[in-house]
């Protein structure tokens, strides 16, 4: 073997560990702030999610949404029971229930609200509809879509899909008892 041979492959050797150990560091490095930026994520939503603020919220959206829900149902019943009124819903109780909760309320949901609270006025207005014996019957169809659109208003269905969740994820960490 002569010299230049020698050292082209001893250079080789080095460049090729060079890159290996450079490559190794930024792979090393990239990991470190994948970690910390997940440990400050995580770090974040659990100081948000525990936070007496955020517990205080989120029990006020739970008083709130109940009692929104109570006076949807009732408005909901009367309109049912009365299957011969043609006078529009009133939902002035609707309103004054979501203005004494505003504070607790984001815009988004207030517009979306106010939004159905208009619209569920149609409810009782709508054109009769008959049965057989030429009786004047409720259609459902209205009620079920006020109903649905009120669960996404408030998000009812992503609370009970991240409660689920929890309780899921919990189960599975928690050792069996016995």
């Amino acid at each position: 073997m002569d010299w230049p041979t020698v050292g082209l492959s001893l250079a080789s050797s080095i460049v090729v560990a060079l890159s290996n150990y450079i490559g190794s560091r930024r792979i090393e490095a990239q990991k470190a702030r994948q970690t910390k930026e997940l440990q400050e994520m995580q770090n974040t939503f659990s100081t948000g999610a525990t936070s007496h603020m955020a517990m205080v919220a989120f029990d006020k959206h739970i008083c709130f949404c109940e009692a929104y829900g109570k006076e949807v149902s009732k408005a909901l019943q009367s309109l049912a029971h009365e299957a011969t009124s043609e006078e529009p819903l009133d939902v002035g109780s609707l309103s004054r229930i979501r203005r004494d909760w505003a504070l607790w309320l984001t815009n988004e949901i207030d517009s979306w609200l106010e939004q159905y609270e208009r619209r569920i006025t149609q409810l009782g207005g709508e054109a009769p509809s008959y049965d057989a014996e030429g009786d004047r019957v409720r259609n459902d169809s209205g009620v079920k879509t006020a109903i649905a659109f009120l669960r996404g208003v408030l998000h009812t269905e992503e609370l009970t899909t991240l409660r689920n969740d929890l309780i899921s994820s919990s189960s599975r960490r928690t050792p069996p008892i016995g």
